[in-house]
């Protein structure tokens, strides 16, 4: 307005602009005092309007619900309401606030409502509600040198339950304002909350993004896969929120649960599972890919400084069995945690007790612990005597137990019940042959190492081999989903007449010359020959033609397994070789890399190593050389 009372440019919060109406004149109030009309060094604003330096190109008139009313560009052009809809670029009010210079800054009222309903993860990324309340977007901050206008948005997700992937520049939190509602962004029970929005842990394996209306837009699994609208999955289906329980922001990642949604560098966002699996990896280039990949998993970054929500209830016991395979002639029972335990476990035993369910006063003496080899979530706990199989028993903490990370611990008072399972696998030195992956549909059974907990081969029901190196299906990988499984019926490992069976899988001397790798089925996953060739599936070959008989010449030791004519042993730390008694090696399966070395190998022979007493099976039969099922 002009000192006359004549108006020459009206501005209006929903991005219009109109003309000369003298009732909206600057000067028909005195000029009072100074408040919330102040100039700084990027923007001039007056109440709830910026007139703002947006880049070196553009000055920019916005209003704080979002919309831009006028752009005036070098070039002396201005550009007004395309296409006869307000514009959301150019917004000054997606810049930082900055120190007045001159003016006050006093006087400025909140929002109403007074709550931006976005949340920041790390410095480059954004989540938030956008446009309406139906409309949830994964943005990244603009590269260095680009304005605001120039962030990409990677993902818009609709109430709908449908995606909408970018590289787009539309719906993003970075050089658009979101919406505002009357409550921040809350954490409750492994949820975040977002005004209409949550991210929420369905169960031991699945993260859901869902709309109130309980449509789910997207479902991360902990397989590494994505998924679409599956309403069972929806983050509403229990209506309360809960307090804060495992549910907590850092300075770089948002944790729910078991699940991080993760600033993993500088250039890209990730949703990765804690058991090792990444299931989409967003980029600031506006790209999104999906996994299963092990690449960008932020589970190794140390938690930090949380800003939001809480830690508390992250760690638990997942599990506590009697190790049916340890070779010591003490009781013990492995205590599985959903993380990794600290270090220095010195006087962990302390923290524990076992006791009859029945009567807590009835204890089990824990006379030591120890760390499983390779597998730092999962606690040996010596026994002074021996539980009973008629007695119920039960696990629990006693004080405060300590994790890898000092913001987590196993509170007191965490109780499990004491399982007398038996575990699916045959241990030798520091490689297992194990049955592996409870949920999924096909049967695996995996060779795999402690040492840098590679996996080698895998094995499945229908007779295909998967070979590494690779981290997943690993038999020291106790509680993951594609880790080891066990059996109630103690009878996870059975010694027959030249053959050994692990659940449903045999591995057999079918005559002197031959040995296979079988499942249940009939489907012969692999044959080794006395040659140290290598050979695949010929189910005439299947170690379930017969029956399994008396144990005879099938054994565990520590270093080996013998079976027959061919011993599988841990040559080395980092060599499991596959070798016939007349000196040819058919398979070398190496621990460094999971890497395999097919036949015929003239080193490295199994048969060099010493002969040792029998853990579990029958020698019985062993005399006889050259032996035939």
């Amino acid at each position: 307005t002009h000192a006359s009372g004549n108006v020459a440019r009206i501005y209006r919060s929903d991005g219009t602009v109109h003309g000369r109406v003298n009732s909206y004149s600057g000067y028909s109030k005195p000029l009072g005092e100074p408040a919330c009309a102040y100039l700084a060094e990027s923007y001039l604003q007056i109440g709830d309007w910026r007139f703002s330096v947006y880049d070196a190109t553009h000055l920019s008139v916005a209003h704080r619900d979002g919309y831009t009313s006028a752009i005036y560009r070098t070039d002396g052009t201005v550009h007004i309401m395309p296409h006869n809809r307000p514009r959301i670029d150019f917004n000054g009010w997606t810049m930082p606030t900055e120190e007045a210079l001159m003016g006050s800054d006093e006087g400025c009222a909140p929002h109403d409502p007074p709550e931006p309903n976005v949340l920041q993860i790390g410095k480059d990324w954004k989540l938030a509600q956008m446009y309406d309340v139906n409309h949830f977007s994964f943005s990244a901050r603009q590269q260095e040198g680009q304005s605001g206008n120039e962030a990409q948005t990677a993902m818009i997700f609709r109430n709908t339950g449908t995606i909408h992937p970018g590289p787009r520049f539309d719906y993003n939190a970075w050089g658009e304002v979101p919406t505002y509602s009357g409550s921040p962004p809350r954490f409750g029970a492994r949820t975040l909350e977002i005004d209409h929005w949550r991210i929420r842990q369905i169960d031991d394996t699945h993260l859901s993004i869902t709309h109130e209306d309980g449509n789910v837009a997207r479902i991360f699994r902990s397989d590494g896969t994505v998924h679409g609208n599956i309403n069972n999955f929806s983050g509403y289906a229990t209506a309360a929120l809960g307090d804060p329980t495992c549910a907590f922001l850092t300075e770089g990642f948002v944790q729910l649960g078991d699940w991080r949604l993760a600033e993993f560098d500088d250039e890209h966002l990730t949703v990765s599972h804690r058991d090792g699996k990444t299931s989409a990896i967003y980029s600031r280039s506006g790209k999104v890919s999906y996994g299963p990949t092990t690449d960008y998993n932020a589970w190794n970054f140390g938690i930090g400084d949380i800003l939001q929500g809480s830690a508390e209830g992250c760690v638990s016991i997942s599990g506590a069995s009697m190790d049916s395979q340890s070779v010591t002639s003490t009781p013990e029972i492995l205590v599985k945690f959903s993380s990794d335990l600290a270090d220095d476990i010195k006087g962990i035993e302390d923290l524990f007790k076992v006791y009859d369910a029945a009567n807590v006063e009835s204890e089990i003496v824990i006379i030591g612990a120890a760390l499983e080899k390779g597998d730092h979530s999962t606690l040996k706990l010596a026994l002074s005597s021996e539980p009973s199989s008629e007695v119920s028993y039960q696990v629990s903490t006693v004080g405060a137990v300590p994790t890898k990370d000092p913001l987590e611990t196993v509170p007191a008072g965490s109780i499990q019940d004491l399982m007398f399972a038996s575990w699916n696998y045959l241990q030798i030195g520091n490689w297992r042959l194990a049955h592996v992956c409870t949920l999924c549909v096909n049967s695996h059974f995996s060779i795999s190492s402690s040492t840098n907990m590679n996996t080698a081969q895998i094995f499945r029901q229908d007779g295909t081999l998967h070979p590494g190196p690779r981290k997943d299906y690993n038999g020291f990988d106790v509680g993951a989903n594609t880790g080891p499984t066990y059996s109630l019926s103690g009878d996870s490992v059975q010694f027959g007449n030249l053959v050994v069976q692990v659940r449903d899988w045999r591995i057999r001397q079918i005559d002197a010359t031959h040995l296979s790798v079988t499942h249940a089925s009939g489907n012969v996953s692999r044959i080794y020959r006395s040659d140290g060739t290598l050979h695949g599936k010929v189910n005439s070959y299947s170690g379930y033609q017969l029956a399994l008989g008396e144990p005879a010449c099938a054994y565990l030791a520590a270093s080996y397994l013998q079976i027959g004519d061919w011993r599988i042993g841990a040559f080395d730390a980092y060599h499991l070789s596959v070798s016939h008694r007349e000196g040819k090696t058919a398979a070398i399966y190496r621990g460094t890399d999971g890497s395999v070395l097919p036949g015929p190998q003239p080193n490295r022979d199994a048969w060099t190593i010493p002969e040792e007493d029998a853990i579990m099976g029958s020698k019985k039969g062993c005399e006889t050389s050259s032996l035939s099922a």
